[in-house]
């Protein structure tokens, strides 16, 4: 046996002189994570109240007619049907709905009803005197006073309500009750006695 091939192959040492072929490395590439991105912060919105926007249209009718509308006390009772004549007088001005939301709005205002007065004259646009306050719009300004004053008393009660206790709360709507049932037990008495009269006669 040739033993050269052996020791071209397989040398002295033991050891092989065969080495594998080393595999490349696969590298796991971590997925790119993009950071969240930031909120935007909205501009503040400017908040319009329903009272502010009645109060920049009737500023508005002052300087348009300011013979006829005004800001201050004392103010001048309005023509009868003076819508027709804004509209006339300032087409596009406001919105048929708003127009008429704005002048009952203006012409509810405490400083309004003072102004009615029997006989008083009102007024057009261009503060020309028109026709006499009537009776009827007296008993009408009447009216809205008393709605004014029962908001006012509803109003009042409400702030006082958040001070009471609820033992407070309930003693008072006691009362409320025993002072109606004493009312009613009266009116019944008297009715009862009126019947009793008209009954002898």
């Amino acid at each position: 046996m040739d033993t050269s091939k052996q020791h071209k192959h397989f040398p002295a040492s033991g050891k092989s002189s065969l080495v594998a072929p080393s595999r490349p490395i696969l590298k796991l590439r971590s997925p790119k994570v993009e950071p969240p991105p930031v909120p935007s912060i909205p501009e503040p919105v400017e908040v319009v109240t329903l009272d502010a926007r009645l109060r920049a249209s009737i500023g508005r009718l002052c300087a348009l007619f300011p013979d006829a509308f005004s800001l201050e006390r004392p103010r001048r009772p309005l023509k009868v049907g003076i819508h027709h004549d804004i509209r006339a007088r300032a087409p596009g001005e406001f919105k048929t709905g708003w127009l008429y939301r704005v002048l009952r709005h203006y012409g509810r205002s405490a400083r309004y009803l003072d102004s009615l007065a029997l006989g008083a004259m009102r007024v057009d646009l261009d503060g020309n005197p028109v026709e006499p306050v009537t009776e009827k719009a007296l008993a009408h300004a009447a009216e809205i006073r008393a709605e004014h004053r029962k908001r006012r008393f509803v109003a009042i009660q409400k702030s006082r309500d958040r001070k009471l206790t609820p033992q407070q709360l309930l003693d008072r709507e006691r009362r409320r009750k025993q002072k109606h049932n004493r009312r009613r037990n009266k009116e019944r008495a008297r009715a009862k006695a009126r019947k009793a009269e008209a009954a002898a006669r």
